[in-house]
């Protein structure tokens, strides 16, 4: 079982949090999302060319 992510009062809060800490403590606490991208971005992403 993961570690569940705490609620932060400030995004430099947040920062200093994961500058200390790895995700893949949290790893049950993410949920995956669906995204979109346009063709051109996809290339750049994934590097073909």
């Amino acid at each position: 079982m993961s570690k569940k992510v705490p609620d932060f009062r400030t995004e430099e809060e947040e920062a200093r949090f994961w500058d200390e800490h790895d995700t893949t403590e949290f790893i049950d606490d993410f949920e995956t999302v669906e995204i979109e991208l346009s063709p051109e971005l996809e290339d750049k992403i994934i590097g073909h060319s």
